[in-house]
């Protein structure tokens, strides 16, 4: 077991050297940020979820539930989608595709009048994030080098 003192004087730089080799491998970096910017941008949207259930929609518990599990069931859809996708398949389009579409659903759940509307943009929104990054896992597990695992 290590001391207090071999963990206080861990040497950061090693870690560092790994991400720039990483940042270096455009397949790698390309997926690493369709992950970072999807989650940047369209994470918030199961954050906001219950002000939108709420505050626009006059919702209760019910309808915030309902809506939460509508994204949980595109995920689960979206996990499934990916089975029948050859494994020869790049992927990298697939990603960057879904993670678009990913976008223009977050924009239209902000832009939709109705609950039931909301409710359906949810499942695609979950489908789509659970495509691209899963997607984008794969890229990485397939192409990283050993080294750097």
């Amino acid at each position: 077991m290590k001391s207090a003192a071999d963990v206080s004087a861990f040497d950061y730089r090693h870690i560092l050297d790994h991400v720039r080799k990483v940042f270096c491998i455009p397949l790698l970096r390309g997926a690493l940020l369709t992950v970072f910017f999807s989650s940047l941008f369209c994470a918030p949207l199961i954050t906001f979820i219950p002000i939108l259930i709420k505050n626009v929609f006059h919702g209760n518990a019910g309808h915030f539930s309902i809506a939460v599990s509508s994204f949980g069931v595109g995920g689960l859809l979206g996990a499934i989608m990916l089975l029948f996708v050859d494994a020869k398949h790049d992927r990298r389009y697939l990603c960057s595709w879904v993670s678009a579409a990913y976008g223009l659903l977050l924009v239209l759940v902000a832009v939709t009048p109705w609950l039931w509307g909301i409710l359906i943009l949810l499942v695609f929104a979950g489908m789509a994030m659970s495509i691209s990054n899963i997607s984008a896992n794969t890229i990485v597990q397939a192409n990283t080098s050993a080294q750097l695992r």
